[in-house]
């Protein structure tokens, strides 16, 4: 016997899993419903001490959001990119890293969590790092 989820259902169902890590951490997160296209996949919470939601297109990570009880970069990544630069974005103080062009880090703080975004290789435009840092909190 073949279950199939309709998207409803599964929208739904990613909404619990989010909830459920939201809940485990002790703090909430806001994220895009999508980037590149693909939806959040995988939610969790690491202790009480951050939460991450990551986003796949089949088996292949697109994106990587992190929220964190401290100010440090949280993001695991320590690329030697070629490009960084530090950009105002709204009220936030943001360390965007990336080549040729395009970023694919973006690390900042808010006094009180630390966040960070990583997209694939070769990286995103500065207006689409930008839109993703306004949506996540």
């Amino acid at each position: 016997m073949v279950f199939q989820l309709s998207l409803p259902k599964i929208e739904l169902l990613k909404k619990r899993m989010l909830e459920e890590a939201e809940k485990n951490a002790g703090f909430s997160i806001q994220v895009p419903d999508k980037i590149g296209g693909v939806s959040a996949t995988a939610f969790r919470n690491l202790g009480q001490e951050m939460l991450e939601v990551i986003y796949y297109n089949g088996e292949q990570e697109v994106a990587r959001i992190r929220k964190s009880l401290d100010n440090k970069d949280n993001s695991g990544n320590y690329v030697g990119y070629a490009e960084i630069q530090n950009k105002k974005i709204g009220d936030r103080d943001v360390t965007l890293k990336g080549n040729d062009g395009k970023v694919v880090l973006a690390i900042w703080n808010d006094g009180a969590y630390g966040y960070s975004i990583s997209v694939d290789e070769p990286g995103v435009s500065l207006e689409e790092m930008t839109a993703l840092v306004e949506v996540v909190k």
